[in-house]
């Protein structure tokens, strides 16, 4: 199978690989879309070791990295229950291998193929429904990370909500407290493209360049 392996800060490759095996807990799912975290961006340009993606050969590691990820179930293992050939699935990353979240950032999202180890519905894989795109599926890992910062302050309906930072996780956050129903929460950032973004999904959008004024939550 074809595969991107890290060797170092601007230092990718594709490359052929041996496709993994599944043991009889286990499944392949031939990945359809894959995301591209800060992590990742981490590694590529400064230093993968800080993220937790070593380089080819360090630690013994092939080299293998991404974990934003969705795909078809092409191999189910003999022992695993409920999960089928063809599939939709998003897989969780920080539990699709035995060793947990030491193989979260090598998960393998940039390669054809991954191994889901000790495969389970509710576990490590998300059955997904009809309507819901691969191109969708594919933020579910950032969606949660964004929806647990929500949960972990308790964010309620009447509250005023300030965001810094409309990236991926900053608008997987304005999705989450608009979900709640905070009213136009307000989105801090510099990037004028984020901030439309910001704007279109109900955000109120704040850039500490352009606005002079002080926003007052009271």
């Amino acid at each position: 199978m074809k595969a991107l392996i890290y060797y170092g800060p601007k230092n990718i490759k594709l490359e052929e690989i041996e496709k993994p095996a599944a043991a009889s807990t286990d499944v392949i799912v031939k990945l359809k879309r894959a995301g591209i975290c800060g992590s990742d961006l981490t590694a590529y340009l400064l230093d993968g070791m800080k993220v937790g993606i070593p380089m080819k050969g360090q630690f013994g590691h092939d080299g293998q990295f991404g974990h934003e990820m969705a795909g078809v179930v092409e191999t189910v293992g003999a022992d695993v229950k409920d999960v089928n050939v063809g599939d939709r699935v998003f897989i969780n990353p920080t539990v699709c291998k035995r060793n947990g979240m030491m193989g979260c950032d090598v998960a393998g999202a940039f390669s054809e193929y991954v191994l889901v180890e000790d495969a389970a519905y509710g576990k490590n894989l998300l059955q997904l429904s009809d309507d819901v795109t691969f191109d969708e599926a594919v933020v579910i890992e950032p969606l949660a990370v964004g929806t647990h910062g929500k949960n972990c302050i308790n964010v309620k309906p009447h509250e005023k909500v300030v965001i810094f930072g409309a990236g991926t996780i900053g608008l997987c956050t304005l999705n989450a407290v608009l979900a709640v129903g905070c009213k136009e929460p307000v989105v801090v950032e510099m990037n004028e493209q984020r901030l439309d973004l910001a704007k279109k999904m109900g955000g109120t959008p704040f850039s500490p360049k352009n606005d002079m004024c002080l926003i007052h939550l009271e």
